[in-house]
């Protein structure tokens, strides 16, 4: 009789000890859901010890919202810094950059916007048909221009352009966004003289796959009153297709022109490269530059050295990339 009592007890106990137990799960459970529910609700705050613990809900509406205000205070601060920056720079040392991609942006786009914005100095302005879809910097202005749209534009301020078919691309070449438009670049500052530069010192082009430094610590003030024409290249290439700056006037926006292949650029919808010294063009932008600052009509500023200009990744050759603090 003993026996089946100390049994039955040994029954009872353990049935309240399960008891017990799933009421203690049962508890944890709920408050592992409050915390859930909590941590959804509330956006974090980006401390250097919270930033890595909500890494992996950077989809979640809520910090989405808050890292997007977070953007905006620091956009506001930043036009503030670049307002009172702007204030010291002269008219005459103002530049505006143009940066033209017709399609979709590369996945490194983010990286240019982040160097983009660490030159307020200097105004840059994205001229696609597709403009990134993304938070700009406050000195970067996106310009939705289809190439119907530059073509339109070229044959009022330059008088001719290159046909382009009814996929609007060019008559003979498929990939006229990508390539021909190259053959532009030295047309902007007659193209866009009259609207986006208007008001610069200088004017200039960046290819979208270039991250810039501090430009101002490569382009002073002084460097720039005693030039015309900015070149990253050596002597006799003397123009870039990826970076280019000009002084903003007549004679120098119009300096194209003065190349026997000019009517050819303008209506040849063949990227001939002209921007550069290596392609089908006979009388380049490169030439052309080198005749005008060896007769002293411009003043012509090129590398001084091999450090200062690079091959590209494919050719052979030192490949030389030079960084400098900021």
């Amino acid at each position: 009789m003993h026996s089946v009592w100390i049994v039955l007890t040994c029954i009872g106990a353990g049935a309240v000890m399960s008891s017990l137990a799933l009421a203690w799960l049962f508890a944890i459970m709920l408050l592992a859901a409050a915390a859930l529910i909590v941590t959804w609700l509330l956006p974090p705050t980006l401390s250097r010890t919270t930033t890595k613990h909500w890494a992996n809900r950077s989809n979640r509406p809520a910090f989405r919202a808050h890292r997007l205000q977070l953007y905006e205070r620091r956009s506001v601060q930043r036009a503030a810094d670049a307002r009172e920056s702007e204030a010291r720079v002269d008219s005459a040392d103002k530049i505006g950059l143009l940066i033209t991609r017709w399609g979709g942006w590369p996945g490194w786009t983010p990286l240019l916007l982040r160097s983009l914005a660490a030159n307020p100095h200097v105004d840059f302005y994205l001229i696609s048909d597709q403009p990134p879809q993304m938070l700009l910097p406050t000195n970067v202005f996106p310009v939705r221009l289809t190439l119907h749209d530059l073509m339109s534009r070229m044959r009022e301020t330059v008088g001719a352009a290159p046909a382009l078919n009814a996929s609007g691309a060019a008559s003979r070449l498929g990939k006229f966004g990508s390539a021909k438009t190259n053959d532009l670049k030295p047309l902007w500052g007659e193209i866009f003289g009259g609207t986006l530069l208007r008001g610069y010192g200088w004017w200039g082009f960046l290819q979208e796959d270039v991250l810039l430094g501090d430009l101002r610590l490569c382009v002073s003030p002084k460097l720039m009153r005693g030039f015309d024409v900015l070149s990253p290249f050596m002597e006799p290439m003397n123009t870039s297709g990826v970076f280019m700056l000009f002084r903003n006037t007549p004679s120098v926006n119009r300096l194209w022109r003065l190349s026997s292949d000019a009517e050819r650029v303008l209506r040849d919808p063949e990227y001939l490269v002209f921007d550069e010294w290596w392609g089908k063009s006979k009388d380049s932008m490169a030439r052309v530059v080198g005749r005008e600052a060896a007769a002293g009509r411009i003043r012509l500023h090129t590398a001084r050295d091999a450090r200062w200009w690079s091959h590209d990744l494919g050719e052979a050759g030192p490949f030389a990339v030079c960084w400098r603090a900021g």
